[in-house]
């Protein structure tokens, strides 16, 4: 696993559970989100999409929240 780099943040993952990871998304040194898949397919969807370079404002947060980065 590795870390995702954005214009003006990044998404680290970090172990969770069972070989689920949490995904935290940092901006200015700050942890301003984390995506917290309940499944591995979630885990699985997360990833692709960050891979393929999705922007993630405006996602939700896998617990109902919306992430928002400015």
């Amino acid at each position: 696993m590795h870390i995702w780099m954005r214009d003006n943040y990044k998404i680290i993952p970090i172990e969770h559970h069972h070989g689920l990871y949490k995904f935290e998304v940092v901006q200015n040194n700050e942890v301003i989100a984390v995506i917290s898949p309940a499944t591995l397919i979630q885990q699985k969807q997360v990833i692709t999409a960050l891979d393929e370079g999705e922007d993630i404002h405006g996602w939700d947060d896998c617990t109902g929240n919306t992430i928002y980065v400015y």
